[in-house]
């Protein structure tokens, strides 16, 4: 720790690599008075946003003594000393109520702010965007329920290839929250993949695995079946599952065991017209209440098949809507 960074003074540059690359990385300790002193580039920097993740980090932070995760961005500019990667970080330590912080601070000279202003564009501009199930990837170690899903279905992988045999992991968490709405849909969800996990029991993950385990016997992996694999058809059944197999709709309904709706799910992709039916289509109001229809009709045909008499499904208000 420097006597220069202790006070947030401007840090000059030291050694060769240093005047090449015109950056340097300390470990700081700093106070919410030093961060007074470090400016916002006004025009440059985003606006603060204070959201649960920005609590909740105050609470880790707090819980840590005042260590700040990741590495800060801060850009020496005429003398001054500007935040430039970290505004939400710092919030969090100011509300962390902790005296001291401690941070790792990577510092970038400028001779411009439009200089700094491309730095903040390029730390913020990843070369490969990660998609949900990257995460779900990189935090299975520290999620259990994640390895306890793979590890109970097989089918299940982060972001498989298409036509893999293989169903996205963030895809069938997306969607089996979404079936467990009133109405099935993905309006107004603002739960990440890794969110959804996180709050789900060994109950839940093992109706997850039973019901993609039926589907893997009545679909199979053939290309010709991928439609049936994907959103739209995935949540809608989910949905009946969940109100027929593990629980019952109403006094009205039938209540199914895993036998009886593994022959109903068969007899989806046994139906060429409904297969057809799916292609192009989405889980949305338009194609929603259609799709529903469609899948009960099919669904009470095999019912009939297999029991010789007429079972009732459920019969909610959206498919109207």
């Amino acid at each position: 720790m420097t006597k220069e960074a202790k006070k947030g003074d401007v840090i000059p540059l030291r050694g060769q690599v240093a005047r090449i690359t015109r950056t340097r990385v300390d470990t700081i300790e700093f106070s919410a008075d030093d961060i007074k002193k470090w400016k916002k580039p006004l025009g440059v920097q985003r606006e603060l946003t204070v959201n649960g993740k920005v609590k909740a980090l105050a609470e880790t932070i707090r819980d840590n003594d005042g260590v700040i995760p990741g590495m800060l961005t801060l850009g020496i500019l005429d003398g001054d000393t500007y935040i430039v990667d970290g505004q939400h970080r710092l919030y969090s330590f100011s509300q962390s109520g902790c005296a001291k912080g401690y941070a790792d601070v990577r510092y970038c000279y400028f001779d411009s702010m439009a200089e700094l202003g491309n730095e903040f564009a390029s730390l913020n501009t990843p070369l490969a965007r990660m998609k949900p199930d990257d995460y779900l990837r990189a935090l299975e170690h520290s999620i259990p329920a994640i390895s306890t899903l793979r590890k109970n279905c097989q089918l299940v992988s982060f972001a498989p290839a298409k036509n893999s045999g293989k169903v996205s992991m963030s895809s069938v968490l997306r969607a089996w929250r979404s079936a467990s709405r009133d109405t099935p849909s993905t309006h107004g969800c603002a739960d990440t993949a890794t969110d959804i996990i996180s709050s789900m029991d060994e109950t839940t993950l093992g109706q997850i695995a039973s019901f993609l385990k039926m589907c893997e016997a009545a679909w199979g992996k053939a290309p010709e079946y991928t439609r049936l694999w994907g959103s739209l058809n995935m949540t809608l059944c989910m949905w009946l599952y969940q109100r027929t197999v593990m629980r019952q709709f109403s006094v009205k309904s039938a209540k199914l065991d895993d036998k009886l709706f593994g022959k109903c799910l068969m007899a989806l992709s046994a139906d060429p017209t409904y297969v057809d039916w799916l292609r192009g289509r989405t889980l949305g109001e338009r194609n929603r209440g259609p799709a529903y229809d469609r899948i009960k009709q099919i669904f009470v045909r095999r019912l009939h098949e297999e029991t010789r008499t007429k079972m009732s499904l459920p019969a909610p208000d959206w498919p109207r809507a």
